[in-house]
């Protein structure tokens, strides 16, 4: 198996820390979702939004002003013809012949769409350009979207987006593999009347959808069962003091399960890197989180494939899903290249980083949510390794 560190979902550009928890931690009222959890005991989750600090922002690469499409290497022609194809019509190809609109150079054509043309596109117009316009990084707001997990509306809540840019982000979503994206920050940029707004749009782009999970005790049969899957097989042992109390009814009626992760991932979830955890001018991705779960002190040479694929390969065995507290679940291609590894918490939730970079927070979220950005529409599949006694 090869094993690479090249992640399909490439915008997430650096972010902060001390750790800095993020500018916003909101659950927006949702009602919590009680979730079986077999012999590991019960799981209550209750969805959160992170946004990243105004001071993390400053360090950001600012975005596109209006909107931008970029088509590296190629000419007017083959644009409009990948236009055509994706259901534009023939008026709207013609705004985009425009001069002001259109820029053509010799390292191909670029596009400058009025945002009452994008408003104009059906959503499976708009789905088919904005997956082709995903094909180049040098679009980086469609090649990594916003992926809005969920209810779309709920994105909304709490934000500082005005009530125009709000109605923008309603009618210039988009929808692929059956789960909604955003990707038009620029038009929301456009829109704003005021710095502020300007800004709330920027902040905005780096919501996350994160999750807490709180552990009910477990029924007196399962209470051995329970501590193992919670120590990781006594790999972990560090809370089962904690895990023995809750067991017992000492611990009230359940324990956040943050408080139950080893030492590192404790320290991070739901909390964004900073600069200081650069290594020679790289932020943890997901085989540093991943690899390091159970470490005492994070192995910063995880963040080079060669020494990340010899781990997983020598120390790691497979097993069957869903996997076990603590087992790594990578989603890897036809071809044995692994795309992203995060680590199996329980009930379909992982620990993860998505990405590297400063806009990738350490979150707790579905692994089912984690297919739509990795996943590679079904082409890659999921599979488990265990860290060998």
């Amino acid at each position: 198996m090869a094993f690479s560190s090249a992640l399909t979902f490439a915008r997430v550009t650096p972010a902060l820390r001390g750790h800095a928890l993020a500018a916003l931690i909101w659950t927006g009222g949702a009602a919590s979702v009680p979730a079986e959890s077999g012999n590991a005991g019960r799981l209550n989750a209750r969805p959160l939004f992170l946004e990243a600090a105004d001071a993390l922002l400053e360090l950001a690469v600012k975005p596109d002003q209006a909107p931008v499409w970029r088509f590296p290497g190629l000419v007017p022609d083959e644009v409009e013809a990948r236009l055509r194809r994706a259901g534009v019509e023939e008026a709207q190809l013609s705004v985009l012949r425009r001069p002001e609109v259109r820029r053509v150079g010799s390292d191909g054509v670029a596009l400058l769409p009025p945002v009452a043309l994008l408003l104009e596109f059906r959503p499976e117009v708009r789905a088919a350009v904005y997956a082709e316009l995903a094909r180049s990084p040098l679009n980086p707001d469609h090649f990594g979207p916003l992926f809005l997990f969920g209810q779309p509306e709920a994105w909304l809540v709490g934000s500082d987006l005005s009530a125009t840019q709000q109605d923008l982000v309603k009618r210039l979503r988009w929808q692929r593999g059956g789960h909604w994206r955003f990707s038009d920050v620029s038009a929301l940029i456009q829109a704003a009347r005021s710095a502020p707004e300007i800004l709330a749009a920027r902040r905005f782009m780096t919501r996350r959808q994160a999750w807490r999970l709180w552990l009910e005790p477990p029924a007196p049969a399962q209470q051995e069962a329970f501590l193992r899957h919670w120590t990781a097989d006594e790999r972990h042992l560090d809370t089962q003091p904690l895990l023995t109390a809750l067991a017992a009814g000492r611990a009230g009626d359940s324990l956040e399960l943050a408080l139950l992760l080893p030492p590192l991932a404790r320290e991070r979830v739901y909390t964004y890197p900073s600069l200081r955890d650069a290594v020679a001018g790289r932020l943890p991705d997901c085989n540093w989180t991943a690899l390091n779960f159970f470490s005492a002190r994070p192995e910063t040479y995880y963040l080079d494939p060669q020494p990340a694929y010899l781990e997983l390969t020598q120390n790691y065995r497979e097993v069957a899903s869903p996997g076990s507290f603590g087992d790594l679940a990578c989603f890897i291609s036809p071809e044995g290249l692994v795309f992203h590894s995060c680590v199996v918490l329980g009930d379909g939730f992982v620990f993860t980083k998505n990405g590297e970079g400063l806009f990738a927070p350490w979150l707790i979220m579905p692994l089912r949510d984690l297919e739509a950005v990795y996943g590679d529409e079904g082409r890659r599949s999921v599979r488990y390794f265990r860290l060998k006694p």
